[in-house]
C-alpha cells in the first residue's frame, strides 16, 4: 500500500513536469529560434592611426640669381635627384657674351704700354729730355692701368659667376 501511495503522489508531479516541458522555460512563451552561421576566414590588416608630423632633413629654396627666360627643366617633378644634377637652365647667351666682352686683355695691353712709357720717361728725365710733369703723367697712367686691369678682372669674375648662376643644380640628393 505504501507503494501505491507513492505512485499516486508521484503521478501529479510527473504530469506537472510534462506540462512544464510543453510550455517552455519562460512560463508559457515559446522557445526562440537561434540562427547559426559559419565564420568567414579572411586575411585582414590591422591599422592604427596616430597623429604626427613629417619633416625633412634638408630643404632648399631654389631662387634664380640671374634674370632671364627659363630655357629648360631637366628633372621630373616629384622624382629623385642626385647632388650636382642639373635642374634648370636660364638662358645663358647674354651672360656668355658678357664674359667675352670683358676688356681684361685690352686693360692689360694698356697697362704694359703705360709701364714701358714710364720706364722710358725715367731714362729720359736723367738727360732732361722730358719734363717732370711728363714723368708724373706717365706714372699716373701706370696707376690708372693697374686700376683698369683690376676692374676688368672683377668684371670678368662677375660675368663668370653670373654665367654659373644660369645653370641651377641640386645642392644635395633628394626628392
Amino acid at each position: 500500500m505504501k507503494k501505491l501511495m507513492y505512485i499516486f503522489l508521484a503521478l501529479p508531479i510527473l504530469t506537472g513536469c510534462k506540462e512544464k516541458k510543453s510550455t517552455g522555460a519562460m512560463g508559457g512563451m515559446p522557445t526562440p529560434e537561434i540562427s547559426v552561421t559559419k565564420p568567414i576566414v579572411k586575411d585582414i590588416t590591422l591599422t592604427k592611426d596616430y597623429p604626427g608630423y613629417l619633416t625633412t632633413e634638408q630643404t632648399v629654396n631654389l631662387v634664380a640669381r640671374v634674370n632671364g627666360t627659363l630655357q629648360s627643366t631637366s628633372y621630373t617633378p616629384g622624382g629623385r635627384v642626385k647632388k650636382g644634377q642639373l635642374l634648370f637652365v636660364i638662358e645663358p647667351t647674354l651672360y656668355k657674351d658678357k664674359v667675352e666682352q670683358a676688356d681684361l686683355q685690352t686693360a692689360q695691353a694698356q697697362l704694359e704700354y703705360a709701364r714701358s712709357n714710364y720706364s722710358r720717361m725715367k731714362e729720359a728725365i736723367k738727360s732732361d729730355a722730358v719734363s717732370q710733369i711728363q714723368l708724373l703723367q706717365s706714372e699716373a697712367n701706370v696707376t690708372e692701368g693697374i686700376a683698369a686691369v683690376n676692374n676688368a678682372e672683377a668684371a670678368l669674375s662677375t660675368a663668370h659667376t653670373n654665367l654659373g648662376y644660369c645653370y641651377v643644380r641640386a645642392p644635395f640628393d633628394g626628392t
